[in-house]
């Protein structure tokens, strides 16, 4: 372990050697300005009175921990001082306390991030350049009254819980399994700088799509956002942004797109203040007064300028005899041409087996099916694809099933914790092949397991780019093909 006694004047670059922690007890780091550390190979940890007098740039590529009593780190706090994160797997920012930040600047490489294990608050600018920081209910990014974040991107941005104090116009720079799509709130006008807003964003549909038919005709099954308020009674009107029209399924642009507030029972008109309209753009509400529940998301006015073309309400398959039953239901379709039921034996490529005409216009439920029996051994994978009359596109999420030779193979536990293992049952104990697909059809990660050892289960550490939510796994071997969901969490 290397360590800082008493007085540490840096009037260069330091490089620090590999494998090493910088260990700050009862001593001061100063750091002029214009200087840069570089901890290669190397964490940070904060001792009982450890501080850093920052005034330069600091670049650390493993784990922040800060267990200082007082829980201060930096020292003569200025909007100079820049800390770095850019490791190339995932680096952990906690210890006992949280710490301050002057400037975070998120930079990481390959499959590296960031993940929270205690609150850690930002006092002046959070810079999101590469590199994803997990947090979650109770360890969050705290962004301080007048301090900004940079706009982040699909390849840098927060997934969990974030929250702004203070009266500042601000853009939540949000994402979740891999999307980034930002929430703003524009709340200027309060003279409240304690005031305290925390959003998440979440691709996926809310919980229910039931709306207020005085005011609303449906809502965006494909994401939304929660804002919880705190502290004040601000009323700021909600920025709601969508980076492409087609992950946010938003095919035309009206007064008919509003934002939609859930109001604990059911969906209500938000209105559109303003709106940017094109293949990226925002929608503003009018001022939100109400906070007694905290999901937002797109909303349409009208069936006849339905900017959201059809309500998915399942997609699902089952073996049925000798083959497999492929079942649908929309609960309104608006502008939609026709359904292709598409087909995979490897859970990548696909091609079309089927083809129906949809409705174009309906508010009532309606069901599709088909009944698939040119079969193969193994797992079959299914996505449904809409085509609205514009030619816009939705596909589905892939849904499989599996040959019931297989079914005694087992996969545990399941749902499994990020960064977890998993052991999976090798049956006749050969080696086998097992692969990690996203919802969306790609393959995140592959194991080529040997069983050399004649044993009954064989274990996989989950890699660090699979970040939390629904993944297929798909194991095969010679005498054996079997997929089943997998739920990390």
């Amino acid at each position: 372990m290397l360590k800082y006694i008493v007085l540490l004047y840096i009037l260069g670059t330091v490089a620090c050697l590999n494998s090493q922690t910088v260990y700050n007890n009862g001593s001061t780091l100063y750091n002029t300005a214009g200087t840069f550390v570089y901890l290669a190979g190397m964490g940070y940890t904060n001792g009982i009175n450890g501080s850093i007098d920052n005034n330069g740039n600091i670049f650390v590529d493993r784990d922040w921990n800060n267990n200082s009593a007082s829980g201060s780190v930096f020292i003569n706090t200025n909007a100079t001082g820049n800390v770095t994160l850019k490791g190339s797997s995932t680096q952990n920012i906690g210890g006992t306390r949280g710490t301050s930040f002057e400037n975070l600047v998120m930079n990481t490489t390959g499959l590296g991030g960031a993940r929270l294990n205690k609150p850690q608050t930002i006092l002046y600018s959070l810079t999101l350049t590469n590199g994803i920081i997990t947090s979650d209910a109770t360890n969050l990014v705290i962004v301080n009254d007048n301090a900004t974040s940079s706009s982040g991107s699909n390849a840098s941005h927060v997934d969990g819980p974030m929250k702004k104090i203070g009266n500042d116009n601000f853009t939540f720079p949000l994402g979740n399994q891999g999307y980034w799509a930002r929430l703003g709130i524009q709340n200027a006008s309060s003279i409240n700088t304690t005031s305290e807003f925390t959003a998440r964003y979440f691709k996926n549909g809310y919980s229910s799509s039931t709306v207020d038919t005085n005011s609303l005709n449906n809502v965006s099954t494909n994401e939304y956002w929660s804002l919880t308020r705190g502290a004040n009674s601000d009323v700021p009107a909600i920025v709601l942004f969508w980076q492409n029209n087609v992950t946010s399924g938003i095919d035309s642009y009206s007064n008919d797109l509003r934002v939609a507030r859930y109001n604990g029972t059911k969906w209500i008109d938000q209105g559109q203040a303003s709106m940017s309209a094109g293949a990226s753009g925002n929608i503003s509400s009018t001022p939100v007064t109400d906070f007694s529940n905290m999901a937002f998301t797109f909303g349409s006015l009208s069936s006849t300028n339905n900017p959201l073309p059809i309500e998915l309400l399942s997609f699902t398959g089952e073996k049925a005899g000798n083959g497999n039953l492929i079942q649908w239901q929309t609960a309104s379709e608006i502008n939609s041409s026709h359904f292709i039921l598409e087909k995979s034996m490897s859970g990548e490529n696909f091609n079309e087996i089927f083809r129906t005409k949809a409705a174009g216009f309906s508010q009532s439920l309606l069901k599709y099916d088909f009944y698939d029996t040119d079969l193969q051994f193994g797992t079959t994978y299914y996505r449904l694809i809409e085509i609205d009359l514009d030619g816009t596109k939705f596909t589905s999420e892939i849904i499989s099933i599996s040959d019931t030779e297989s079914a005694d193979l087992l996969v545990f536990p399941n749902p499994v914790e990020h960064f977890g293992e998993i052991s999976v049952s090798s049956k006749n104990n050969e080696s086998i092949s097992v692969s990690i697909i996203n919802l969306s059809g790609k393959t995140v990660q592959i194991e080529n397991l040997e069983n050399q050892h004649n044993l009954d289960f064989l274990k996989i550490k989950l890699s660090e780019n699979i970040v939390p939510g629904a993944y297929f796994i798909k194991v095969q071997g010679k005498s054996i093909s079997f997929s089943e969901k997998l739920i990390v969490r």
